[in-house]
């Protein structure tokens, strides 16, 4: 009765080693498709970063903004002279009543430091000003026409077209 179980029980793990060997043998071989050429280059398109994760940099009313990626959205933007590449100081103006009646609007100003010059005006706060950047940036991906961009960054005028129409 002993021989009995133990002869089963033999019988039972052979099956479950031909079938473990049989699922190794698929698995190696599969690897071993995969690290060809071409099914590699196939699959490499399943993981690849999209390429616009490469657009980082791009020239708006004639500053400079730099950004990076956090999880495929746009984060750390940056503005930096056309003229220098020194870092933009943002300078946010209340809305104030001048001399003679008129209003002047809330705006933003970039300021350079080294040049002692404003490089833009934008209407509307700090925050404002960085969503506009922003959705131009997004605008810009999503109908891919950053691809058409140089690498001198001549797109000039887009976010105030942008901000205008806020």
């Amino acid at each position: 009765m002993d021989i009995e179980i133990i002869e089963r029980g033999l019988e039972w793990m052979e099956g479950k080693t031909l079938l473990a060997a049989w699922v190794g043998g698929v698995v190696v071989g599969f690897g071993l498709m995969a690290s060809s050429g071409p099914v590699r280059r196939g699959f490499g398109r399943l993981f690849r970063s999209p390429a616009y994760l490469d657009y980082r940099r791009d020239l708006f009313l004639g500053v400079h903004w730099s950004w990076s990626y956090i999880r495929k959205t746009v984060a750390d933007l940056q503005a930096t002279c056309a003229q220098c590449d020194a870092a933009l100081v943002f300078h946010s103006m209340p809305r104030k009543r001048l001399v003679g009646g008129e209003v002047e609007e809330a705006h933003v100003l970039l300021y350079c430091q080294t040049c002692e010059e404003v490089r833009a005006k934008f209407p509307g706060s700090q925050a404002e000003c960085l969503s506009s950047v922003k959705a131009e940036i997004r605008t810009r991906i999503s109908q891919e026409s950053w691809k058409q961009m140089s690498s001198t960054c001549n797109g000039d005028g887009a976010v105030e077209a942008h901000v205008a129409r806020s």
